[in-house]
């Protein structure tokens, strides 16, 4: 726009950018800085991701109470009650009321709890969660197969500790009732020996009854 003999007329030039020009001037009067190490500063916030999270309305902070009289401390669990929160910033949610109103966090933590409402909260974690009797009932069926697959493994260990040679002995034998039996298949090989003898030897017994040391 211009003034032309005190009358605005509509420069035709002023149209069109030259964004190349425009680029040569930035260019001149930009100024050469050579960083290193020491001249460079660095915090913790170079690299940060800051994520704007919506600020905590009334309602909100109910629903954060009502989450710690149902989960106590568990600040995990809260946070599937907000989605887009984390466990981070239910933790500071937590330290801001604890230092705005501690009788408030010590009734909810000390006070009734409140029954944890499986379908409310699968409908704010939009989760599906199973049934916690069916869980439980899955739980104490493989605790029983577990115990009974122990008490199996204990019987056979007290087995072998009792026949370690694997014979069937029985169990209410009387003791040296094997010896007894040695014995007296000692003595019918001695009379089966002498039978096949003929002579008149006398045979006092085979080399089985007679104990010797190496």
């Amino acid at each position: 726009m211009r003034i032309v003999n005190g009358e605005i007329v509509l420069d035709t030039a002023s149209l069109q950018v030259d964004r190349h020009a425009d680029a040569a001037r930035a260019v001149g009067e930009l100024e050469d800085v050579v960083e290193n190490s020491l001249t460079r500063k660095i915090n913790q916030a170079s690299y940060g991701k800051r994520s704007k999270t919506e600020s905590w309305d009334e309602d909100m902070t109910d629903l954060f109470y009502r989450g710690l009289r149902m989960f106590g401390t568990d600040f995990m669990m809260i946070s599937k009650m907000f989605p887009g929160r984390s466990r981070r910033q239910i933790k500071l949610k937590f330290n801001n009321e604890e230092r705005r109103d501690p009788e408030r966090i010590k009734d909810a933590l000390i006070g009734p709890r409140e029954t944890i409402d499986i379908a409310t909260y699968s409908e704010m974690t939009n989760t599906v969660y199973d049934d916690p009797k069916v869980i439980q009932q899955e739980l104490d069926e493989e605790k029983k197969r577990i115990e009974d697959q122990h008490a199996k493994e204990k019987q056979v260990q007290e087995e072998l500790l009792r026949n370690p040679q694997g014979t069937n002995q029985d169990p209410n034998a009387p003791i040296g009732a094997d010896q007894g039996n040695a014995n007296i298949k000692g003595r019918s090989r001695s009379k089966k020996a002498k039978a096949m003898s003929g002579g008149t030897e006398e045979i006092l017994g085979s080399i089985d009854d007679f104990p010797f040391s190496v």
